[in-house]
């Protein structure tokens, strides 16, 4: 499967290295069976790819938050407080108290 299409560059850059090590690490971590699901996003000079494998899609939606505010880190060196929604609140109980009943007024 190729995830970014044009020619190959040649000889692998530094950032392309480090991009190597980082998923020799993934790699070594699914192989191990600690990794069940992963999203990658891949970038190139000129397009980018992503895609998705395994089955906790939930979890990946949730460590997009945590990248993208990585990246806001990385690109502006400020440091971004995480939403609440990555972070549960009441014990995950959405309703903390019974739900008003919906209906015509009395």
């Amino acid at each position: 499967m190729e995830l970014i299409g044009g020619k190959d560059a040649g000889e692998p850059s530094s950032e392309s290295l480090a991009c190597v090590e980082l998923l020799e690490a993934v790699l070594k971590d699914a192989k191990a069976g600690k990794i069940t699901t992963v999203g990658i996003i891949a970038c190139g000079a000129a397009d980018f790819g992503a895609n998705v494998a395994g089955s906790d899609a939930r979890s990946v939606y949730m460590g997009c938050g945590v990248l993208m505010n990585r990246i806001i880190q990385v690109t502006t060196g400020q440091q971004v407080v995480p939403s609440a929604i990555l972070r549960p609140q009441n014990s995950g109980n959405i309703f903390p108290k019974a739900p008003r009943p919906v209906g015509p007024r009395r």
